[in-house]
C-alpha cells in the first residue's frame, strides 16, 4: 500500500551538513530537492541569524511547513543541522559550489542526494487560500497532546446560525489537513474543498494535520510505538475540544478512508452527534490491503502476501520482506499494522446509536462499493448514498486507472457533483430538522 511508502520519509529527522561555509554565508533562503528511493521531493530551507544560526525546513508535498532545524555542529568546513523526530534520523552531508549546496545523506539504511540553490531574495509567504469562500473565515485551532500540539484549521461560515461543526479526519499515510499526500507529486485539495463546500452551506468544519504530518510534525512519537489507537485518540481529543467550544451545539465526525475507521473507534468513547463514513473501509484492513496488493498485474504472489499478513496479524515480526514490499511492511510499521488488523469496522459501526451516513464513490479504485455495502449491512439504519462517478479523492473520474489517477494531481478540479449536497442534506434532516 503506497500510503506506507512515504511514511518513513515523512517522519524522518533531517540533518543538513553544509560544508565550507561560515555562519554569515549560510544565512538566507534556499530551494531544492531531496531524492530517495526514486522519489524526489522539493524542499525549502531558510536560515536566519549568524551566532547562533537557526533555521527551518519545509517539504510542501508532504505537508511539512517551517519545521525547526537545530544546529548540531559547526566546525571549519562543516555545518550540521537536525530536525528531531523520534527514531528516524537522516544525515545530509554537502558542499557548496557558487550558490548551490549539494551532497548525500543516509536515513534508516537508505541513501539519497540533495541539492539546494540560494535564492536572490528572502522567501515570500504564499497568499491566503483561494478556497476560503467569500464571507467565510479560517482560523487556527490546536489540540494539545502529551507529545506536542496537533495543528488544525477551523473554517467558519459568515453566519454560524446552524451551530454545527464537522470534524474532518484524513486517511492513511502522510495525508495532511487538505487531503494531500506526500506520496503524490501534486496536490488534490479534496478535504480543503470539502471544508469550503460545507462553509458555503453554513456549516463549520475542523480539519487537521495528523501527528507526524505537516504542521503537526513535531507531535510524532516513535513509529514502532504507533498504534491505530494513537490516531483514534487524537480524533477523540478533537471531538472533546469541539464539544467544549461554545460556538457549536453539534459535533459531527466525518472520516475519509482510514479516517473513517479512526472516527469509528473514537465515536465509542466520545459519542459525537452523528458520524459520516466517506470512502471508508468495510473489510478488515488486512483484507483490504491484500486486495490492493494483488490487483490485476501485481508482481506479488498470493502466497507471499498471505504469509506476511498472517504473521503481522498474529503480532510476529517479519524480518525478511521482499524488496518491493519493504515500503509497506517495514519493521517499524508492523506494530501499527498489527493494531489495525485487529479492528473490525463493521463491528464498530453496528454499535453506533447515532445518525450515520455512508458515502461511497462508484469509481473509487482504492476502496470499493463492497466496503460501503458491508458497512451498510452492519448498520442498516444508516443512510447510504452512492456518488456516481466519484473516485477516492472525491473527484469526478473515469474508471480507467491512468485517467482516474490523473485526478489525484488536479487541485482545481471540483469535487464530484452531489457530494456536498449529500452531506448537507443528511445534516439538515438529522441534526436541524429540515
Amino acid at each position: 500500500m503506497k500510503a506506507k511508502l512515504i511514511l518513513i520519509i515523512l517522519m524522518m529527522a533531517t540533518c543538513l551538513s553544509l560544508a565550507g561555509q561560515n555562519l554569515l554565508d549560510v544565512a538566507g533562503s534556499w530551494d531544492g530537492a531531496i531524492a530517495i528511493s526514486g522519489i524526489e521531493l522539493g524542499i525549502e530551507v531558510d536560515f536566519t541569524g549568524s551566532d547562533p544560526l537557526t533555521g527551518t525546513i519545509s517539504i510542501p508535498m508532504q505537508g511539512l511547513h517551517n519545521a525547526e532545524l537545530r544546529i548540531r555542529e559547526h566546525i571549519a568546513q562543516s555545518v550540521s543541522f537536525v530536525l528531531p523526530i523520534p527514531g528516524a534520523d537522516a544525515v545530509f552531508s554537502g558542499s557548496r559550489t557558487g550558490n548551490v549546496l549539494s551532497g548525500s545523506f543516509e536515513q534508516a539504511g537508505m541513501t539519497g542526494t540533495f541539492s539546494l540553490t540560494k535564492l536572490d531574495n528572502a522567501r515570500i509567504a504564499p497568499p491566503p487560500s483561494q478556497f476560503v469562500p467569500e464571507n467565510c473565515t479560517e482560523e487556527a485551532l490546536n489540540l494539545t497532546t502529551d507529545t506536542g500540539e496537533i495543528k488544525g484549521s477551523l473554517m467558519l461560515p459568515g453566519n454560524n446560525a446552524k451551530r454545527t461543526v464537522v470534524l474532518i479526519v484524513a486517511g492513511s499515510g502522510p495525508t495532511d489537513r487538505d487531503g494531500n499526500s506526500g506520496l503524490l507529486p501534486a496536490k488534490n485539495n479534496s478535504l480543503l474543498m470539502l471544508a469550503a463546500g460545507l462553509a458555503e452551506q453554513g456549516i463549520a468544519s475542523l480539519r487537521y494535520d495528523k501527528r507526524g504530518v505537516g504542521d503537526s510534525f513535531a507531535a510524532m512519537i516513535e513509529q514502532s510505538e504507533l498504534s491505530i489507537n494513537t490516531y483514534a485518540g487524537d480524533v477523540a481529543g478533537w471531538t472533546r475540544l469541539l464539544k467544549a467550544d461554545s460556538r457549536f451545539d453539534r459535533v459531527i465526525v466525518l472520516g475519509h478512508s482510514e479516517g473513517s475507521l479512526l472516527g469509528l473507534i473514537a465515536a465509542g468513547e466520545t459519542a459525537p452527534d452523528a458520524f459520516i463514513s466517506l470512502a471508508g473501509p468495510g473489510r478488515n484492513f488486512a483484507d483490504l490491503l491484500r486486495s490492493q496488493l494483488l490487483r490485476e498485474g501485481s508482481a506479488f504472489s498470493p502466497e507471499e502476501i498471505d504469509h506476511i499478513l498472517g504473521e503481522i496479524r498474529a503480532g510476529r515480526l517479519v524480518n525478511e520482506i521482499p524488496e518491493g514490499l519493504i515500503s509497506v511492511f517495514n519493521q517499524a510499521a508492523q506494530p501499527y499494522l498489527t493494531s489495525s488488523f485487529a479492528v473490525s469496522p463493521t463491528a464498530l459501526i453496528s454499535e453506533l446509536n447515532i445518525p450515520v451516513l455512508i458515502l461511497q464513490g462508484d469509481h473509487d479504485i482504492q476502496v470499493s462499493t463492497e466496503d460501503s455495502e458491508l458497512l451498510h449491512n452492519a448498520c442498516p439504519t444508516a443512510e447510504y448514498r452512492l456518488i456516481t462517478g466519484m473516485n477516492h479523492v472525491l473527484k469526478p473520474a473515469p474508471m480507467d486507472l491512468a485517467e482516474n489517477m490523473a485526478t489525484y494531481y488536479q487541485p482545481d478540479l471540483p469535487l464530484a457533483e452531489g457530494l456536498i449536497e449529500a452531506i448537507t442534506g443528511f445534516i439538515g434532516r438529522t441534526m436541524l430538522g429540515n
